[in-house]
């Protein structure tokens, strides 16, 4: 499969990037192919010093939109919502485009709002087969949670591509298109609260005489570890009564967290970055 990537930020550099590793731990297998559109040479420079000794099995140019979509199989827009009608605009790209499959990477717009957008540049003529997809950064890594808006203008073809793209880099999660917003939100709180949930227990353990190198690896392994039974066989209750013996540390440590009013304060900032994300397709 040769997938293009047009407007290859930090995103787009990110899946690259798990892209690539995922064929690397698969030897074998020469069928995926990947090349990427930046701005300017500079742009080039930037993506193939993340790629590394990678970047040779990637093309990546300057400002060759169209050529690349031509090429590919799936092209995925990876570039910022206002570039968006400059990108369309570039001569002979939505001919390229027209009737074959395209992934969205743009937070807050539906494949409806992308599709009107490609009528207004290129005529009615163009039929843009869109799946709006938002990754997360474990991508990289080949963890990350992917999520793919319910489109029924797509084939059951190009739907099984989608997964079979995305789940090269980690697991595949479906939503309505109506509810992709709010769930972009609660996918950005987890990152955010994660970031400072390990920031505040990693510098109060280095307080309490522990290495950083050391608190850094208990929390970051102790959140994966909890957050894969969640994800797999447990709940928040199941797992806290499993861990919390009769005066024990993990209950102790619950019951303060409660006193802070830690609860409210999540659920206060879940609710804000869903009306937040609602708010950017208005």
């Amino acid at each position: 499969m040769k997938i293009a990537i047009l407007g290859c930020g930090s995103m787009g550099t990110a899946l690259l990037e798990g892209f690539l590793a995922a064929d690397k731990s698969a030897p074998g297998d020469s069928s995926w192919s990947y090349s990427a559109s930046v701005r300017s040479q500079a742009s080039v420079e930037r993506v193939k010093r993340a790629l590394g000794s990678s970047s040779e099995k990637a093309e990546v140019v300057a400002n060759d939109q169209t050529r690349l979509a031509e090429q590919a199989d799936v092209t995925i827009l990876g570039c910022q919502s206002q570039d968006l009608t400059t990108l369309f605009k570039v001569s002979g790209l939505l001919k390229a485009l027209n009737g074959k499959l395209v992934i969205s990477l743009l937070a807050g717009e539906s494949a409806e709002q992308l599709r009107k957008t490609a009528r207004e540049v290129g005529g009615n003529d163009i039929d843009l087969h869109i799946a709006p997809v938002i990754p997360s950064i474990g991508c990289t890594e080949q963890d990350s949670v992917t999520l793919v808006a319910k489109t029924p203008s797509l084939t059951e073809q190009e739907t099984g591509q989608v997964k079979t793209i995305f789940e090269k880099i980690g697991v595949v999660q479906y939503f309505p298109d109506s509810l992709m917003n709010a769930a972009t939100a609660v996918g950005a709180v987890c990152h955010a609260l994660s970031i400072v949930v390990n920031d505040a227990i990693v510098d109060a353990s280095v307080a309490m005489g522990i290495p950083r190198d050391m608190a850094v690896g208990v929390t970051a392994h102790s959140l994966k570890s909890s957050n894969n039974l969640l994800a797999k066989s447990m709940t928040p209750e199941s797992l806290k009564q499993a861990m919390s013996t009769p005066n024990g540390i993990t209950i102790n440590a619950v019951l303060n967290l409660e006193n802070a009013q830690i609860r409210s304060a999540v659920a206060g900032s879940v609710q804000k970055a869903i009306q937040h994300a609602n708010a950017m397709s208005g």
